[in-house]
């Protein structure tokens, strides 16, 4: 469909494949910045172990505080991603409910014509 100025009417089935996109580009960010805490993780369990090794008792429990509170991160990295794989199969599973419910009514006109 075209508008009074010349545009290309969006239908519902477009605005489903953007909203599809940004949620898809979201959570790859999200994966992005939940992949650098593990890295972020994985150093500062090796700099609390080799500072550990050196005596530095102080700095290993600042660190693994640090680890904790990185951790915690990660959980709600992990939620958040979760949540929007929900919201996105949602709007997969939208479109075809109608079609569902179409070859449903049909399936029960048949049988009581015949």
């Amino acid at each position: 469909m075209w508008s009074i100025f010349g545009k290309k009417k969006k239908t519902a089935q477009d605005v489903l494949e953007e909203k599809k996109k940004r949620l898809d580009k979201c959570r790859a960010k999200i994966e992005k910045q939940r992949q650098g805490f593990l890295d972020h993780e994985k150093e500062l369990l090796a700099e609390i172990k080799k500072e550990a090794e050196q005596g530095n008792m102080d700095i290993a429990k600042i660190k693994a505080r640090e680890v904790v509170m990185t951790r915690h991160h990660i959980e709600k990295f992990n939620k958040l991603e979760s949540t929007l794989q929900g919201v996105s199969l949602k709007t997969q599973a939208k479109p075809s409910e109608p079609k569902t419910r179409e070859t449903k009514g049909d399936g029960i006109k048949g049988d009581m014509i015949s």
